[in-house]
């Protein structure tokens, strides 16, 4: 009986255990906004074996809570994915990694259960292994398609004070979300909606929310000691918007909106580098077979730092060293949003940077992508070539399972 190898993916620390592949066909055949890691079957995953073909998917989040509410990505994301079957024409499975459906999510609707202790430790060593993931997928889609914000998104409501009791707040940019709430909770707000205003007061804040909700109960209080009925505000609950409103309230059913391309952010900056990095590895005519891209910009932008990479890693480790460098330099003129809740709160208080290198929970974004593109740096400037026969070997055996002679000579 044959033994089963595994793709190098899978041999990457934590991956097994805490990140699902989940098999194009499934992916090809959701019709609706994605689901959650934790509410698709279990058999729409597989483990990456050495005879299967494995993609993933860099895109940037369009909501704090939801990649792709409006399913904007869906065709353009299938499309690529044709592309890297025709080109690759594996004999076996073709799995993607895609973050949202591939590691445990915050719930999208108050409905749905947190994350599990457990589940939160997961995703923060799954977050890890990202860069990784990028690297040993054969490979990657850059899904780059201008962002859209959902018809009804930040339409104005009004509550009562007492109807945010027990939700915890989180400040995202200039809007102060809800972002927990109490299970079955019967309240007229919704999960990630934001708070405007408390008794007339625009907040922004958590600490302004409570400056201004003590000063609301505080006049509240003193019309009750003189005898006085409240009327300073309404608080008949959700009534739409209403000027007197205790709370005023902003519509946002999937948390936080950005506005940002693909290419402006940070996290993606990274991913792309990755593709730079296989680019610049396999022979220079394969390029085409590790990275495909919606956007021409992405396109060019990942083929000329493989050039620059490769003809850097000729003349050695300080010539590769400081074109890296370049690299390092170059994200930091990217936005660090955060838009993904997970990365905003710095989900399992890691942020992805390795065991040894344990941050508080206030770590910026910006902090936590620079740590993980360096950490790759430098595991890169001292094993290059490994790498790069790594990388060369994996192209051999893609090459021989299409029967593709020419590559397999290389």
């Amino acid at each position: 009986m044959n033994r089963v190898e595994p793709h190098p993916v899978s041999c990457i620390a934590d991956v097994k255990e805490t990140v699902n592949f989940i098999k194009k066909p499934v992916l090809e055949g959701m019709n609706d906004a994605w689901p959650r890691n934790q509410e698709c079957e279990r058999s729409s995953f597989a483990v990456p074996q050495k005879e299967d073909l494995v993609l993933a998917v860099s895109h940037c989040w369009v909501y704090s809570a939801h990649p792709d509410p409006g399913c904007l990505k869906m065709d353009p994301l299938n499309q690529l994915l044709q592309q890297a079957v025709a080109a690759h024409k594996p004999q076996n499975n073709t799995l993607v990694f895609i973050d949202f459906l591939s590691v445990t999510q915050r719930p999208v609707r108050a409905s749905e259960p947190n994350r599990t202790p457990e589940q939160e430790k997961a995703f923060a060593l799954a977050l890890r292994a990202f860069p990784q993931i990028y690297l040993q997928a054969d490979a990657v889609l850059h899904v780059d398609v201008e962002p859209r914000q959902l018809p009804g998104d930040l339409a104005a409501y009004s509550v009562s004070l007492d109807d945010l009791e027990g939700v915890t707040l989180m400040q995202r940019g200039s809007n102060l979300h809800i972002v927990k709430m109490p299970p079955d909770s019967p309240y007229p707000v919704r999960l990630y909606d934001a708070v405007d205003a408390v008794g007339g007061v625009k907040v922004r804040t958590v600490e302004e929310f409570e400056a201004a909700k003590a000063q609301l109960k505080e006049a509240k209080l003193k019309q009750a000691a003189q005898g006085m009925g409240w009327f300073g505000f309404c608080s008949a609950g959700r009534c739409g918007d209403c000027s007197a409103a205790e709370v005023r309230m902003k519509s946002c059913s999937y948390g936080s909106y950005s506005p940002l391309t693909a290419g402006q952010k940070g996290w993606v900056y990274l991913e792309r580098f990755a593709s730079m990095v296989k680019g610049a590895m396999v022979p220079e005519d394969q390029i085409e077979s590790v990275a495909f891209s919606t956007s021409a910009e992405a396109t060019a932008e990942i083929h000329e730092g493989a050039r620059r990479l490769r003809a850097a890693a000729a003349l050695g480790r300080d010539k590769l060293l400081e074109s890296m460098q370049y690299f390092v330099d170059r994200l930091e003129e990217k936005h660090f949003t955060a838009v993904s809740l997970d990365k905003a709160n710095n989900t399992g208080g890691v942020g992805g940077v390795s065991k040894d290198k344990l941050v508080q929970k206030t770590l910026r974004d910006a902090d936590i992508v620079g740590q993980l593109m360096r950490e790759l740096v430098d595991d890169l400037a001292n094993n290059w070539e490994r790498e790069q026969t790594r990388q060369r070997q994996r192209q051999l055996v893609l090459a021989v399972s299409r029967g593709d002679l020419k590559a397999a000579t290389q």
